[in-house]
């Protein structure tokens, strides 16, 4: 049970003169905290673990460890190992003290998938896939355009905190005019693209050829966009929904 003071707060000051007989004695201690302490329940606040971590901190510890971490990895056939910190962390005297070699100059790149193993499943059976980034920039001469599926959906959709705060509601659906081959499905995906979301095209006319019906294989097709949380569906030939008899009867 760890010390506390006529205040209730941790003795720091004990538990380092405790820590440094202990080590005196038998050459190591282990300190083993409960926030909140028990059995006062007094949560321990942040400069007082900040405080004990520094009477505890044994120098030879990481260097121990290391060299342990190296003799199994060593036996294995291992012969380059890097370590990545950021710069003062905890960690890297050890680092130093076990033969490591700092490289000025790195920088360390990262980025994120947007789309989970199960999410990416789901957009292989869908025929969809998340656009490369940078196809909304290379969109031209729809500038007008541009502004305004900025203005009204992009934004919107991916600020959505402030959308709400706003009471701003985004369209859910846009519809595109214009001639076969004048750049429709390109500026969909790229909208995607934008957004960071999957991107799904649709064609009435091959789900209606499966067998099933048009309205079944549009049913089937939405209720397994219903499991992305978020997803840019694209429906060409849409007037294949609404001609006279599309549904065969099936639409209930």
């Amino acid at each position: 049970m760890a010390p506390l003071t006529r205040a209730g707060r941790l003795d720091i000051d004990l538990i380092g003169d405790t820590i440094a007989r202990v080590q005196t004695a038998v050459g190591r201690c282990v300190v083993l905290l409960c926030n909140p302490h028990n059995p006062t329940g007094t949560v321990h606040t942040r400069s007082e673990l900040e405080s004990l971590a520094r009477v505890t901190r044994d120098d030879s510890l990481g260097s121990a460890l290391i060299a342990e971490l190296e003799y199994r990895l060593l036996a294995r056939g291992v012969r380059r190992m890097s370590a990545l910190l950021p710069e003062g962390e905890t960690g890297a005297a050890a680092l130093a003290n076990s033969g490591f070699t700092a490289r000025a100059g790195i920088t360390y790149y990262e980025k994120v998938g947007t789309v989970s193993p199960r999410i990416a499943e789901v957009l292989a059976r869908l025929g969809g896939a998340v656009p490369p980034a940078g196809l909304w920039r290379q969109v031209a001469r729809m500038a007008k355009e541009k502004t305004l599926i900025e203005r009204r959906i992009v934004l919107p959709l991916s600020r959505s905190v402030l959308t709400a705060e706003h009471g701003v509601v985004p369209p859910r659906a846009v519809v595109l005019f214009g001639h076969a081959g004048k750049g429709k499905t390109t500026f969909a995906r790229s909208i995607a693209s934008r957004l960071g979301w999957p991107f799904v095209e649709l064609f009435p006319s091959r789900l209606a050829s499966n067998g099933g019906g048009l309205a079944a294989g549009i049913g089937e097709m939405f209720g397994s966009m219903a499991k992305l949380d978020h997803v840019v569906v694209f429906i060409d030939e849409v007037e294949e929904v609404s001609r006279p008899g599309a549904g065969q009867g099936r639409i209930r």
